[in-house]
C-alpha cells in the first residue's frame, strides 16, 4: 500500500464540508484490474465535531485507529490491498480500499473492533472495477 503522491483538498461531499486525501500516483493506472473491489471502512467520531470536521482532541485517536485498520488490511490482504482514497465529513472518516475480492473484510473490522471497542466502525464493500469512487475525488488536472 503506497503512501506517495498524496493530494489534499478541501471540497463539498454530499452537502457538507469534506476533507480529501488521495493518492494521485494511481492516476495514470487507475482502474487496476487485478484489485476491482471495493472496501468502505467508516470510522465515526466520537465527539461532537463542533464547526470543523473532528474535534481535534480526537485526532490522535482517530489517527491511531487509522494506521491499526491500514495495518490489519496489510496483515490479512498482503498484496492485494491499495489504499488511495480517506474522506472526511463532519464526524466520520471514510476509507476506501481497492482489493482482489471481499475476502477477509469481516476479520479486518473484527481486529480494528477489539482494538478500539470505544468507537462505532463499520464496513462495507461492492464491486468497482472502473474505479468509480477514486476517479470520482481525483482533483482536477
Amino acid at each position: 500500500m503506497s503512501n506517495s503522491g498524496w493530494t489534499v483538498y478541501q471540497c463539498e461531499v454530499s452537502g457538507k464540508p469534506g476533507l480529501v486525501m488521495i493518492d494521485c500516483s494511481y492516476r495514470a493506472r487507475a482502474p487496476i484490474p487485478e484489485v476491482p473491489y471495493l472496501l468502505w471502512f467508516g470510522v465515526y467520531c466520537k465527539m461532537p465535531p463542533g464547526g470543523s470536521i473532528w474535534d481535534p482532541d480526537e485526532t490522535e485517536s482517530l489517527e491511531r485507529i487509522g494506521d491499526d485498520l491500514l495495518a490489519a488490511i496489510q496483515h490479512w490482504k498482503p498484496g492485494w490491498a491499495v489504499y488511495p482514497l480517506k474522506v472526511s465529513t463532519p464526524g466520520i472518516q471514510e476509507y476506501y480500499i481497492y482489493a482482489n475480492d471481499r475476502s477477509f473484510q469481516d476479520e479486518i473490522i473484527e481486529e480494528v473492533r477489539t482494538k478500539h471497542p470505544d468507537y462505532k466502525v463499520e464496513t462495507d464493500g461492492k464491486r468497482d472495477g472502473n474505479w468509480e469512487r477514486y476517479v470520482t475525488f481525483l482533483p482536477k488536472p
